[in-house]
C-alpha cells in the first residue's frame, strides 16, 4: 500500500502537530518527534527504517503525557542529497486508552479548527 492509498483510507481526521515522541522499538529507543496526529495514529521522521507490522511504545509529550502501544502501518524512504538516510513512518495507535482517545479528539479538533 502507498502513502497515498493509505490516507485515502483514514478514519481519524488528522492535524499537523509537532510534539516529542519516545519510540522504543524490541531492539533500540529514538527520541523524534510527530509530523500530524489523529486520534487512530502519528507520522514521525527517524534516521532509521523500522519493520512494518512491527509493534512499538510510544511516549507522547502532548499538552500532556500520554503512552501507549502502536504498530509501524508504513515506511517510506526519502531520498536526501547528503547526510543520513531519512524515513517518514505511520504508527496506527493499538489499545487506546479512552480518555486518550477523547484527548486526542479534541486536539486535533482544535488544530484543524485554527486553518
Amino acid at each position: 500500500m502507498n502513502y497515498r492509498d493509505y490516507q485515502e483510507r483514514r478514519r481519524f481526521p488528522r492535524a499537523s502537530f509537532l510534539c516529542k515522541v519516545i519510540l522504543r522499538s524490541s531492539q533500540k529507543e529514538f527520541l523524534t518527534h510527530t509530523q500530524n496526529i489523529s486520534a487512530g495514529g502519528v507520522r514521525i521522521l527517524l534516521f532509521e527504517d523500522l519493520e512494518v507490522k512491527s509493534k512499538v511504545q510510544l511516549v507522547l509529550f502532548a499538552s500532556r503525557r500520554l503512552e501507549m502501544e502502536g504498530r509501524i502501518i508504513w515506511s517510506l524512504g526519502i531520498e536526501k542529497e547528503v547526510g543520513e538516510p531519512l524515513f517518514d513512518i505511520g504508527i496506527e495507535f493499538l489499545d487506546l486508552e479512552k480518555s486518550d482517545k477523547e484527548f486526542l479528539e479534541h486536539l486535533v479538533d482544535k488544530l484543524l479548527e485554527r486553518k
